[in-house]
């Protein structure tokens, strides 16, 4: 076994796969307690509670912590630390004001449809803020222990806390029903909480040499602010301001039609709680596949394309080493000592990963869709009700939103790759760019949302995402010099021919079975008897699936 497949294996084998077994399993806790609440819960409620207020609770962590989480130190003595911490807790502090402000926000930035929110609105708004606030004070344990690389405690804590939240809110909710509004934020008020003092009790009960190794930290009161001078490292304090910066960016792309929807009323209520939905199915599958594979593949081709050994004087000179400034310094090395062959070596066992990676997803994609296109009416019956599966529009909007998860899948590979190769300042500059691209994108998205509702926040998303494929596919030729990537996205044709005949006979099986459940298992057996089939000729994928297997279970 050669060493890049050692690599791969490695990767593979990591914390990654636990993250992804956790959010499977959450994620079909997730669809099954929030089936229960659509049975019981007007459908205008679902929507206020899941996009409206549960913006204020997502925006609040995202300014909080996400530059934090995206600028991990290398911490090389204890004065670095207590630098480090200190910025961690100014950066939480001055989010206070940010609180604040987002709690009088709701106080005047009041909903349309007043009948479907009776007395209740301020209350959840400030649960939700609270909440978002007891967590953020869980977040030095988090970032130290990513720092030691012992951040699968955090996987366990948050699954934990995440599902016990989930469950009591869907019992306050569905026994409080016309209150339920209030009683929507007591999940994630209950989660925080878990998490937070989960954090501090198990850092309590642990020796203070397993602390130190887990946390970096041996005693509460490493974790107060020190009075040091300076009181924060004030390069990594810029290098987090600039990490937020390019955060925005993302933030727009990923919960920017969200806000234009919050603030200027574009769809309905109902709309919104559709909305909701079609992120549940997401997070559960295939999206979660997808982000695993791409979490994989980035951490393979960050790996590949750089030198194994790195230049350990930087780190006796700095109190603070960025991964990016390791992997500069490491990528100059590696261009001094390469030879052609083995840079080409590299190359072509990067470009036969990427290129299966994006088959797997291919397939896999199309696979879900030879099953969704025919039956999106009765997926949408049985989770929801016949009221909205009757409903043309919605159910267009599943079917692309299908298609919006594939296309997004592709390009996390692409974009995994492509942020692999690329030197620092190359980096920098793609993602200032791509800040300004996220505003375009935000008008764009409020013009199609205007005319066409709904349907227009699938059509610009899909829209976009395409277009990016496109400049990362042209920019990855242009890398390899050759056009050698195009045979990822052909078939043969017997397998075209064969995908074409399952879609025509899954279409003719909805008007010979009548009963929904007897239709679905129908598809589904049918779509095992595809799958198998898939895998005959696809060899090259079942050793990666085999790979997996094996090295996991």
């Amino acid at each position: 076994m050669s060493s890049n497949e050692n690599l791969l294996y490695s990767l593979i084998r990591s914390k990654t796969i636990l993250n992804l077994n956790s959010k499977l399993l959450f994620g079909l806790i997730n669809i099954l307690v929030n089936g229960l609440i659509i049975r019981y819960v007007n459908l205008n409620i679902i929507g206020i509670a899941n996009i409206r207020l549960k913006l204020y609770y997502t925006t609040i962590l995202f300014i909080s912590r996400e530059s934090l989480r995206y600028n991990i130190p290398y911490l090389n003595n204890i004065g670095s630390i207590y630098h480090y911490i200190n910025l961690i807790w100014l950066i939480i502090s001055l989010q206070l004001l940010i609180i604040l402000f987002f709690f009088f926000l709701t106080l005047f930035i009041k909903t349309n449809n007043k009948q479907y929110l009776g007395k209740f609105y301020n209350q959840p708004s400030f649960i939700y803020i609270l909440s978002a606030f007891i967590e953020l004070l869980s977040e030095p344990f988090y970032l130290l222990s990513r720092i030691t690389g012992n951040d699968h405690i955090h996987i366990y804590i948050e699954f934990i806390a995440s599902t016990i939240g989930i469950v009591i809110q869907t019992y306050l909710v569905i026994n409080n029903v016309e209150s339920s509004l209030l009683y929507y934020g007591f999940g994630y008020l209950i989660k925080s909480i878990i998490i937070t003092l989960t954090y501090y009790i198990y850092f309590l009960i642990k020796r203070k040499e397993e602390r130190y190794r887990l946390f970096l930290i041996s005693s509460f009161n490493h974790l107060f602010i020190k009075a040091i001078s300076p009181f924060v490292d004030h390069k990594l304090f810029n290098e987090t301001i600039q990490f937020f910066k390019q955060g925005i960016s993302m933030k727009i792309l990923k919960e920017g039609q969200i806000y234009l929807i919050t603030i200027f009323y574009l769809i309905s209520y109902e709309e919104q709680a559709i909305i909701h939905i079609s992120y549940l199915l997401e997070d559960f599958f295939p999206s979660v596949i997808f982000s695993t594979i791409q979490q994989i593949s980035f951490n393979y081709f960050h790996k590949i394309f750089s030198t194994r050994k790195i230049d350990r004087t930087m780190i006796k000179t700095n109190k603070y080493i960025k991964d990016d400034q390791i992997l500069l310094r490491e990528k100059e090395y590696n261009r001094q000592i390469s030879t052609p062959n083995e840079e080409r070596t590299i190359k072509l066992n990067a470009l036969t990963l990427y290129n299966n990676l994006i088959r797997l997803i291919l397939i896999i994609s199309l696979l879900i869709l030879t099953f969704v296109i025919p039956y999106s009416s009765s997926i949408i019956n049985i989770y929801i009700g016949s009221k909205l599966s009757i409903n043309s529009k919605y159910v267009l909007y599943i079917r692309l939103y299908l298609i919006k998860i594939i296309l997004n899948g592709i390009n996390g590979i692409s974009q995994s790759f492509l942020e692999s190769i690329m030197l620092i300042k190359q980096l920098n500059n793609y993602r200032n760019i791509l800040l300004y691209k996220s505003f375009i994108y935000l008008l764009l998205s409020y013009i199609f949302i205007r005319l066409f509702g709904i349907i227009g926040i699938i059509i610009i998303d899909c829209l976009y995402i395409f277009g990016r494929i496109i400049i990362n596919n042209y920019l990855i030729n242009k890398y390899f010099i050759r056009n050698s990537l195009n045979k990822s996205y052909l078939f043969s044709l017997h397998y075209i021919f064969l995908l074409l005949i399952s879609l025509i006979i899954l279409n003719i099986s909805k008007y010979l079975i009548d009963n929904i459940f007897g239709e679905i298992s129908f598809a589904f057996s049918f779509i095992i008897i595809i799958t198998f089939l898939t895998l005959i000729q696809e060899k090259q994928l079942i050793h990666y699936i085999y790979c997996i297997i094996k090295l996991n279970y």
